[in-house]
Order: structure tokens, then C-alpha cells, then sequence
């Protein structure tokens, strides 16, 4: 004979509550983008230089930097510039071959040119007439070609945005 004995059982729950404070980032995206435009230049425009064929120049160099004059005297206007080493087109002389004529229209003193053959013609006031027209010419034609250049297209440029800084928030946690 066995004996079996039973007792009531009784289960009493326990419950604690622990509050954990997590830092977590809100619900955001990580990126904002923003666009900025930026200009970018398509296409080019090649100049056509008018210059008449009937004015044969002379390249050489200029040996400092030297005052271009609106004629052959150190009295005369200042109209440019010419840097050390910089290549200068000669067409001519003045009578005594102390100055020299650019295809530019303006005039160089001779001890500032390295590479000046001896043998270039005397200005006269018909050379100097042409060479002044075509110079003025090849300016206008520059000119309008900067002009008839296209627009820049506007290219959009993303910016990313800070990432926001995460705010804490509280997570109950049972345990």
C-alpha cells in the first residue's frame, strides 16, 4: 500500500521594476542633403584673328620687364606691358632701328629684345596704319567672342548635413 500525500502549492509572482536610461538618437536621417549650385562652364569659343596677311612678324623675347609706348620715345604713353621672357611679335623698326613696332600696335626700346633680327623693314605711316587696324580688329573679334561664350550650366552640388547628436531617452526594463 503506498501513501500519497498532496499539498496545495501556491505561486506568488514577484515583480520589480528597474528604470535604465539609454541614449539612443532619435528617429532622424542619418543625412539631409541640400542643394548648391555650383557653375560649370560647357563649350568654348575658338577667336578668329583678323590679321592681314601682307604684315609678316618676327617672334623674340623680351629680356626684363618693359613698358610698351604708343610710339618709338621713352616720352611717349605707357599702353602695356611686357614680362621677362615673354614672347613679343616684331613687324618693324623706327628710322634709326633703336625701337620696335609689335603687332600689337605698340612700340618696344630695342635693349630690351633678345632674338631681333636686323633685318626688319622701317615703319612707315601706311605699316603702322595696318598694323594698328589689325590689332584693334583682333581686340574686337576677342571681344565678341567672350561675349558669344555660353553661359555657365548650373551642376547642383549635394551638402551633407550634420548628423543630429543623439538625446537620451527612457527605456523601462523589467526584471
Amino acid at each position: 500500500v503506498a501513501l500519497t500525500e498532496t499539498a496545495p502549492v501556491t505561486a506568488t509572482p514577484a515583480v520589480t521594476t528597474e528604470t535604465t536610461i539609454t541614449a539612443t538618437p532619435p528617429v532622424t536621417p542619418d543625412e539631409t542633403v541640400t542643394e548648391t549650385e555650383t557653375l560649370t562652364q560647357t563649350g568654348s569659343v575658338t577667336p578668329t584673328t583678323p590679321t592681314p596677311s601682307d604684315i609678316p612678324s618676327v617672334t623674340a623675347t623680351s629680356t626684363v620687364t618693359a613698358n610698351l609706348r604708343s610710339g618709338p620715345d621713352t616720352t611717349a604713353a605707357i599702353v602695356g606691358r611686357a614680362g621677362i621672357g615673354e614672347e613679343i611679335e616684331l613687324v618693324a623698326t623706327n628710322d634709326d632701328g633703336t625701337w620696335f613696332l609689335l603687332d600689337s600696335g605698340a612700340w618696344i626700346f630695342g635693349e630690351l629684345v633678345d632674338g631681333a633680327p636686323d633685318d626688319l623693314p622701317v615703319a612707315t605711316l601706311d605699316l603702322i596704319t595696318a598694323v594698328q587696324t589689325a590689332a584693334e580688329a583682333r581686340i574686337l573679334a576677342e571681344a565678341e567672342a567672350e561675349e558669344a561664350a555660353p553661359e555657365p550650366t548650373p551642376t547642383p552640388t549635394p551638402t551633407v548635413a550634420p548628423t543630429p547628436v543623439p538625446l537620451p531617452t527612457a527605456t523601462p526594463t523589467a526584471t
